[in-house]
């Protein structure tokens, strides 16, 4: 008879003494946060046991899993594959439980135990004692402790709350205190099963022997901490559950009037109230136990990671609906609260006010209703204290209802009345009319092969822009302001010394500090200072979205960072392939997704229009020029998604004639680029203009009416004959547009 592999009991255990039902389980893939419930029912009767195994092996699994309709209306039914992690929920369809789980938490997560393993030996040590055969196993990351009781038979997750709670309640506190904290505040072990009854699958627990587990953890361990094989389960009869502490006391309030009404009102129209209308896009989508809902925190420099914080979409505890709920720092806030902190609202009796409108109840309202419209209450309700206030991104707070509400055409708004289309940048050439170059507020693109300058190209723009400087001579910049340059292939040494030397080049007169001019100059160190911002990430992988087209913590810790400050005038990133997902150059659901999300720069405010350009490489195909809008390498959707794009191309040298060089061969004719417009969905495009590297290293465009002499000299050499040369031009580029008041030379001591 073959022997049951190592892995088989393992998976046997699991799905045995650890699951309460056969018909579900929690599936989160590898790289997400997100947990989606598979049914049993939509993959097979071997479903449960694959989905373990595909857990501790590592292999890769297609799965049915249930995701959130965008609609709202209930949930949609996606095959999806990939490497995953099991969670066992831990009630059944009757609100059954066959186990017990505590969950100690460790370094790493908010509100972390400073000795996680002593309160769960304590545990251990309790259950023992009452006659129980507990076992412990270290977390996924190696840091906290899950204690497991294997029940004989299924009891009601109500009796196995209580007799859970009353093993915490009976541990020491100095077991509970929190690590790295300066306060009296004591921590708390959560106990599974967390509900009573669940309404859809309630919260889980996940399996252990996870294949990505940190080394050591997901396994089972014994008294001196040494990993166990395959522990010994042995089922135990739960003893009468000890009736849970009762919670403490409030002081009795005695309420004015007004504020019982208030109190009657606020009850009503909180339960009423949509609260997608309130947290908008903070909101994940997805449903986290018993009434509770995934969300960002818009406190946290991090975002949405883990994601960071939870709105209560019914009535749980203490808590009321729409109460939000930090899991970063363990402090929350009621829905009055959130709209005040996020700017919704200018303070409590304004969002009683809105909250009133948008759930019809004005006339209950203190605030509306006259006889109490002078009421002003101190505060209202933190959990924790005052918050530190930190603006979110408007768009995660856009709300849905709004934002998809259509409106009938308004001829008013075209019968002259439409403002006129603001502009970054301008072509303005002496002695010719100013033509709109690149619209502001847009996303636009840079595509060039290596080694044609496109980096010194953008950095050179984005000094410009900041000092309100002509670009390239001739390009005019209208909407100076701060600028963010991202370079991801740079550290920040290097793009300092890329700054410099424009600044060397283009602005010398910024270095002379003394005489007339040292006002001047101060300013405009004082302006770089102040409006130009720096991310250099060479060396880091720091992806905008992830492998499923989502946005990244990274990506929103950035655009908290960005929301923050004012006048935005230009984001630079170099290079696109850089913040994009592994497949994004190969898949146009990547590309599409990378496009939106960079496109959420350009709305961070309805009143400044930020214009993004991204750099990005051409096709190898493309690499000799004339590829026109496809010469950027990859899919199409990368340059579908952008308003605007730019070519840079290299002059190719020729092959000598016989013994006679070419003007190709000149080495002046070095240093030259093609600047093509190839696409722009606002403004008429440019026609195709000469770029030419100088020897201090900085880029400037030829006139049209010099780039017709070079012209003229390159044709005229190919028709003459080969012994005759024609003199090349002096192709003397005007000086700088912008004023260079000669002083004399000082020091700059702020580089």
């Amino acid at each position: 008879m073959m022997t049951e592999s190592y892995t088989e009991r393992q998976v046997k255990l699991c799905a045995t003494h650890l699951m309460s039902r056969d018909d579900v389980i929690g599936v989160r893939f590898d790289g997400s946060t997100a947990i989606y419930p598979s049914w049993t029912a939509d993959n097979g009767p071997d479903h449960l046991e694959n989905v373990i195994r595909a857990s501790i092996t590592g292999q890769y699994i297609e799965v049915v899993i249930d995701t959130p309709d965008p609609t709202g209306s209930g949930y949609l039914k996606i095959k999806r594959k990939g490497k995953i992690r099991a969670l066992s929920y831990t009630l059944d369809e009757d609100n059954l439980v066959n186990h017990v789980c505590w969950d100690f938490d460790g370094s790493g997560h908010a509100d972390a135990l400073a000795d996680p393993r002593g309160a769960a030996d304590a545990v251990c040590t309790k259950l023992k004692e009452m006659g129980l055969h507990p076992l412990i196993e270290r977390s996924g990351g190696a840091m906290g402790y899950h204690v497991w009781l294997a029940l004989e038979t299924k009891v009601s997750a109500k009796e196995a709350k209580a007799f859970g709670e009353s093993i915490v309640g009976a541990l020491k506190p100095e077991l509970l205190k929190l690590a790295d904290s300066e306060t009296d505040k004591l921590g708390s072990v959560e106990v599974f099963p967390k509900q009573a009854t669940a309404t859809r699958v309630g919260n889980g627990v996940f399996l252990p022997w996870w294949h990505g587990a940190t080394e050591g953890g997901a396994q089972f361990i014994d008294g001196n901490g040494h990993a166990l094989d395959l522990p010994t389960v042995q089922p135990c009869a739960l003893p009468h559950a000890a009736p849970a502490p009762a919670p403490a006391e409030r002081p009795t309030q005695h309420l004015s009037d007004w504020q019982q009404r208030l109190a009657e009102w606020r009850d009503d129209a909180v339960n009423g109230v949509d609260l997608h209308r309130v947290y908008g896009d903070a909101l994940t989508g997805n449903e986290k136990g018993n009434g509770f809902l995934e969300c960002r925190d818009f406190r946290s420099s991090t975002g949405d990671r883990n994601p960071s914080a939870g709105v209560y979409c019914e009535r749980y505890g203490d808590h009321e609906r729409g109460f939000f709920y930090s899991f970063r720092d363990g402090h929350g806030m009621d829905i009055f609260a959130y709209m005040v902190a996020t700017g919704q609202a200018a303070n409590f009796k304004d969002a009683c006010i809105q909250i009133a409108r948008m759930t019809s109840t004005e006339e209950s309202c203190p605030f509306v209703n006259r006889q109490y419209a002078e009421c002003e209450p101190q505060d209202t309700y933190f959990d924790g204290g005052e918050p530190t206030v930190m603006p979110p991104p408007r768009a995660a707070l856009s709300v849905a209802s709004e934002v998809m509400r259509y409106k009938p055409f308004d001829f008013d708004l075209v019968d002259g009345t439409l403002p006129e289309r603001e502009m970054l940048l301008s072509l303005d050439i002496p002695g010719e009319p100013k033509v709109p170059f690149l619209p502001a507020g847009i996303q636009s693109m840079f595509t060039a092969p290596g080694g044609t300058y496109k980096t010194q190209l953008l950095t050179q723009l984005a000094v410009c822009v900041v000092l309100g400087e002509y670009w390239l001579r001739h390009i005019k910049v209208e909407r100076p302001g701060k600028v963010l340059l991202i370079l991801a292939e740079e550290d920040e040494i290097e793009a300092y010394r890329r700054i410099l030397q424009i600044l060397q080049g283009m602005f010398p007169w910024l270095f002379y500090a003394d005489g007339s001019g040292h006002q001047e100059a101060r300013e405009k160190q004082e302006i770089l200072k102040e409006n130009l911002r720096i991310l250099a990430l060479k060396g880091q992988r720091t992806p905008f979205v992830d492998d499923h087209g989502n946005p990244t913590p990274h990506f929103e810790s950035l655009i908290t960072q960005v929301a923050a400050e004012e006048n935005w005038s230009l984001i630079v990133i170099d290079p696109l392939v850089q913040v994009g997902a592994g497949g994004t150059e190969t898949d146009n659901h990547l590309a599409t997704a990378l496009v939106q999300i960079i496109n959420r720069f350009t709305t961070l405010k309805p009143d400044n229009k930020t214009t993004v350009i991204v750099a990005h490489h051409v096709s190898q195909a493309a690499s000799s020029g004339g590829a026109g809008q496809t010469a950027a390498r990859g899919v199409t959707a990368l340059t579908d998604g952008m308003r605007w794009v730019m070519n840079i191309e290299r002059i190719r040298r020729r092959r000598q004639r016989g013994a006679v060089e070419t003007p190709w061969d000149d080495p002046y004719m070095d240093g030259f680029y093609m600047l093509k417009h190839v696409k722009s969905n606002y403004t008429k495009r440019i026609e195709n203009m000469v770029l030419h590297r100088e020897k201090n290293g900085t880029l400037s465009l030829i006139p049209k009416s010099l780039q017709k002499e070079w012209n003229t000299f390159t044709s005229a050499w190919f028709e003459s004959a080969e012994e005759t040369t024609v003199p090349a031009p002096a192709l003397a580029v005007p000086p700088q547009t912008a004023s260079e008041p000669e002083f004399e030379q000082g020091s700059f001591d702020d580089v």
